[in-house]
């Protein structure tokens, strides 16, 4: 493992220990798609809520930072239960695209998508930390100043959305698509 995977996994420890990251809230039933419809909500139908997993954070700069570098997006499982997300797709805003194999997060798990090539990693924290690389290394940068990024189940239902402006965490401000701002605190 190379020195800048290792720091790397290290800080995803203290982010997920330490807060660096506010809880997202919103209301779940009430974020509609992109054409301003909520038929795509995934809730099923017995009463369980299983919108479960959602963004915490869009860091679009490719730049150097303390805890990542490069850009990169962070979900997390609010659920009290471990979701599997093998097969959700992460849609950026110019359409490329992200498909999630073989992965369950437990329970307050976090997932980080580095737009740029690496090596997978998980930290063993708990909950635990899941890097993982998109492999847009020859097309960055991917997110750019501003756009929505989609998160959708393996049957194409949205789960997540947000919207990003001025670079999202990275100066810039991240919502939901309920309008709730995320915090971002690094």
């Amino acid at each position: 493992m190379q020195r800048r995977d290792i720091l790397t996994l290290s800080t995803l420890g203290v982010i997920g220990s330490a807060g660096c990251l506010a809880e997202l809230e919103w209301d779940r039933a009430s974020a509609p798609n992109e054409d301003g419809t909520d038929t795509d909500i995934d809730i099923d139908t017995t009463g369980a809520d299983t919108v479960d997993v959602r963004f915490a954070g869009v860091y679009a700069a490719d730049r150097d930072r303390e805890f990542i570098d490069g850009e990169y997006l962070v979900l997390r499982n609010d659920a009290d239960d471990a979701v599997d997300v093998s097969g959700y797709v992460v849609a950026y805003p110019d359409d490329r695209t992200y498909r999630i194999a073989d992965l369950v997060l437990e329970s307050g798990a976090q997932f980080v998508l580095a737009s740029r090539d690496g090596t997978d990693a998980t930290l063993q924290s708990s909950p635990p930390a899941y890097l993982r690389y998109a492999g847009f290394d020859d097309e960055l940068p991917v997110l750019g100043d501003g756009g929505t990024v989609r998160m959708r189940n393996a049957a194409g239902a949205l789960v997540s959305a947000v919207h990003y402006q001025n670079g999202g965490c990275d100066g810039g401000s991240v919502t939901d698509d309920a309008g709730d701002s995320i915090e971002c605190l690094h």
